[in-house]
């Protein structure tokens, strides 16, 4: 069985209910997850699931993609990389199926990062994209966007241990 913190309450409103534990939080900080909104664990994530750097400063959700991004690849951008090894996703779809067969402890999204559509028409160069090249990146990120980014296709709501969805 795993513990659910139901309900916290200010001990000046602490109503007489019967519990199984209380804990006396006077003198401490009690807060959700905090958001990690700039991110750059994407990579990282790979190597250690876990995110203790993370978790241990109280972070349990993180946005990345500020930039680049995991995912989309293609050719280009894994030989402008020079990458030793090929990544098992191509899409971020299959990215995020990855992360979640090897298993995070983070709540975790992504942006399409720009400089990664950049990179994947026309590498690291130092110059501005032809109209073509444009349109190309553009749909880079539409594409992505029609995928919605292998996230569910449905919004799911928290709940507390036990009840039912609203």
């Amino acid at each position: 069985m795993r513990s659910v913190i139901h309900v916290v309450f200010a001990a000046s409103c602490w109503p007489r209910m019967k519990t199984k534990q209380v804990i006396d939080a006077r003198g401490m900080v009690v807060t959700p997850g905090f958001i990690d909104m700039l991110d750059q664990s994407g990579h990282t994530l790979l190597v250690d699931g876990r995110a203790p750097s993370k978790i241990f400063q109280g972070v349990t959700t993180l946005i990345t993609g500020e930039g680049e991004s995991a995912a989309p690849l293609n050719d280009k951008i894994l030989a402008e990389e020079g990458a030793h090894t090929k990544p098992a996703w191509r899409t971020l779809g299959e990215y995020f199926a990855h992360l979640q067969k090897q298993g995070i402890a983070v709540n975790f999204g992504t942006y399409v990062g720009a400089a990664t559509a950049r990179e994947m028409v026309i590498g690291y160069g130092d110059r501005k994209p032809t109209a073509d090249e444009l349109k190309q990146m553009q749909a880079i990120i539409a594409d992505a966007m029609r995928r919605r980014n292998g996230c569910p296709r449905r919004s799911f709501r928290h709940r507390a241990h036990g009840a039912h969805p609203g």
